[in-house]
C-alpha cells in the first residue's frame, strides 16, 4: 500500500538528514491502538473522505522504532483510484523546531529505485505492503516531526501523514503496535 511507502519516505528523510546531517523513513480518523506495553501516536493520518487513499491499519515492529535497528512497516488500505507516474510527496523533516528536509519526491521514482513490493502504476482497490528498514545507527536521540503530504499525477489529494518520534526514548523488548481506523 502506498501510506508504508510514504511513512518509509518520511523515515528514510530522518536517515538522509543524519547521514548528510543523507533515502527515506500516515474527517481526521478516529485512532485507537490494540493491546500494547507502551501506547504511542507516532503516526497521524490526517487525511479525510476527498484523498484518494483510505488507510485501514499500519503496524509497526517494533512499535518504538529505534536508531540501528531494523523496522518492519506492514500496512494496508484501499485506493480509490490508480496511482501512475507523476504522483509525489512533499516532505518536511524537523529537528524539534529546526526544518532540516523540504523536498518533493517522486513516489513512482521512489519505488522503481528502492526494493519494495509496489510499483507503478498501482491500480484501485485494496493495497498491502510489508516493507524493513534499517534506521541509521547515526540518527540523533532527538525528536523529529515528519510531515507528508501526497498528490496524484493530476494533483489530486492522495495522502496526508503526520509522523512524531522521539528518539530520545529508550523502550525494551519487541511488541508490535497497530494503528487502527475505524
Amino acid at each position: 500500500m502506498l501510506r508504508p511507502c510514504l511513512l518509509v519516505i518520511a523515515l528514510f528523510c530522518i536517515g538522509q538528514v543524519t547521514a548528510l546531517m543523507p533515502l527515506w523513513l500516515q474527517p481526521d480518523f478516529v485512532r485507537h491502538y490494540e493491546w500494547s506495553p507502551y501506547k504511542t501516536d507516532l503516526i497521524k493520518d490526517c487525511s479525510d473522505s476527498s484523498y484518494i487513499l483510505d488507510i485501514e491499519d499500519i503496524t509497526l515492529t517494533p512499535a518504538q522504532p529505534q536508531p540501528g535497528q531494523e523496522l518492519l512497516i506492514q500496512a494496508s488500505g484501499y485506493l480509490k483510484e490508480r496511482v501512475d507516474y507523476g504522483a509525489n510527496a512533499h516532505v518536511i523533516v524537523k529537528l524539534g523546531v529546526v526544518q532540516l528536509i523540504n523536498r518533493n519526491f517522486d513516489i513512482c521514482n521512489e519505488l522503481d529505485n528502492n526494493d519494495t513490493e509496489l510499483k507503478c502504476p498501482i491500480e484501485s482497490g485494496l493495497v498491502t505492503v510489508s516493507q524493513k528498514v534499517t534506521l541509521p545507527k547515526e540518527t540523533p536521540r532527538a525528536h523529529f516531526n515528519v510531515q507528508v503530504r501526497a498528490e496524484n499525477y493530476d494533483g489530486a489529494k492522495l495522502a496526508c501523514l503526520d509522523v512524531n518520534i522521539d528518539f530520545r526514548r529508550r523502550h525494551h523488548g519487541s511488541y508490535k503496535n497497530r494503528l487502527i481506523g475505524y
